[in-house]
């Protein structure tokens, strides 16, 4: 959906922040098109709400989504957020 609605407004510019766990319940992950993304943005920074030890088990697909990133975060409570930010800021 976002690719359908958002795609245009991605440039070079552009950091892109995706907040999720990276789980696709099983079905294809599509990392195409996180790569065609990365192809229009600045960065893409994706914050984790689970532990990085959760990551690639399972249904989660965090390590196929990592060569499209140029930062990936565990953010699993407000303290984690504020120190995102904080860095991202400074």
């Amino acid at each position: 959906q976002f690719r359908r609605r958002y795609i245009d407004v991605l440039n070079k510019k552009t950091t892109l922040i995706i907040i999720g766990d990276a789980r696709t319940n099983y079905f294809h992950p599509e990392d195409r098109i996180l790569e065609e993304m990365r192809d229009r943005c600045r960065r893409i920074i994706w914050l984790n709400p689970e532990p990085q030890s959760a990551w690639g088990t399972g249904d989660s697909e965090m390590h196929a989504y990592k060569a499209h990133c140029h930062e990936l975060r565990e953010c699993r409570n407000f303290d984690q957020l504020a120190a995102f930010v904080e860095e991202l800021v400074l």
